[in-house]
């Protein structure tokens, strides 16, 4: 486990070093069995078996592929995405494994960056103070 956990380190601080990002602080884990048993009940379907609509539909959203940043890791597939939003960037480290046709969820992280903030940290943004008049 130690030596995913620092493989998975080593991935984002390339992606992030390349493109001069903020650091990564704490991330949140989240749990991902409920979500491989929809994953395992919805075996016949065809997204189950491409580990990118795995990861938009376990996020929740449409991601263009560019965003999804993938690296083998042994039998493995970690995933990178980050997603802007109002108050900030969040952060997505998704590792995912081959089970039979099936692609499920090792692990999976987020995190916020909040703005005017050097490094992301495992809980949302506050709110953007309202605009006075």
């Amino acid at each position: 486990m130690h030596k995913l956990l620092l493989s998975l380190l080593l991935f984002v601080s390339q992606v992030t070093h390349a493109t001069d990002s903020p650091l990564i602080g704490r991330l949140a884990s989240t749990p991902v069995q409920p979500f491989n048993q929809q994953i395992r009940t919805a075996q016949s379907q065809p997204w189950v078996m491409d580990y990118r609509q795995v990861a938009r539909r376990f996020i929740g959203q449409s991601i263009p592929d560019a965003q999804i940043q993938s690296q083998p890791l042994g039998s493995d597939m970690v995933l990178t995405i980050t997603l802007a939003g109002t108050q900030g960037e969040r952060l997505y480290l998704l590792t995912l494994y081959r089970q039979n046709r099936l692609w499920l969820l090792r692990h999976a992280e987020t995190g916020w960056l909040c703005q005017d903030e050097p490094a992301y940290r495992p809980f949302p943004c506050p709110p953007a103070p309202s605009a006075r008049r």
